[in-house]
């Protein structure tokens, strides 16, 4: 993973993963038959570490109301952000790669390896799942009065998402910044802190909205 999240998927070899792993590359096309497989692998199993952490965090905050499920979930989705970004920048990637365009002379898309994939059929399988249950929490929130915004479930679901999308690719473009510059200040110079709560009440004010 941390390869792929430093180097990205087109930047990365087979010969860098096994480096990384301290492993020659006929043991990694013993288990995988190209990067492309390797890949999906990846991403399929950081799908499934973030569905273990979004479906124990809900367990354990289960008795409390829709909205305070929601901003659970928020802080813990930016506390992964800040300390397991390896589990999340493949996801995001994915999804980027899931809607074609050009990018640096790359075409973006899956690529037919990757669609070939026995790991991306258990992708599609599992894709979603976090999406559901949130929709859930936030139906629940609704129907309990702790979500005033009457709007459909899964449009407000989106806007959050996006939100939380963006502080992700903001910050991962600032590590980058700080990683190649010698500058070490916060994007725009502002504090991170600041950031965080700033979209926290922003999404406060989503739940609460009442037209």
């Amino acid at each position: 993973a941390k390869v792929f999240y430093v180097q990205g998927f087109h930047g990365t070899k087979m010969s860098h993963v096994a480096k990384e792993a301290k492993v020659s590359k006929g043991v990694l096309y013993f288990y995988f038959t190209n990067k492309e497989d390797l890949y999906m692998a990846l991403v399929h199993d950081c799908i499934l570490k973030v569905d273990e952490y979004v479906e124990f965090l809900l367990s354990s905050v289960a008795d409390q109301n829709g909205k305070n499920q929601i901003l659970a979930f928020v802080e813990l989705y930016i506390r992964m952000i800040e300390e397991l970004p390896e589990i999340q920048n493949p996801i995001v990637e994915y999804i980027r790669m899931s809607h074609p365009s050009r990018q640096d002379g790359f075409e973006t898309g899956l690529t037919s390896g990757m669609r070939e994939s026995e790991y991306f059929k258990k992708i599609l399988q599992v894709q979603f799942q976090t999406s559901y249950s949130l929709v859930q929490v936030i139906e629940k929130g609704q129907k309990d009065g702790s979500v005033l915004n009457a709007r459909d479930s899964k449009l407000i679901y989106a806007t959050i998402w996006s939100m939380m999308l963006g502080y992700d690719q903001l910050s991962a473009a600032e590590k980058y910044f700080q990683e190649v510059s010698s500058e070490q200040s916060s994007l725009f110079h502002i504090e991170r802190k600041d950031w965080q709560k700033m979209i926290i009440e922003s999404i406060q004010n989503i739940l609460n909205q009442t037209t």
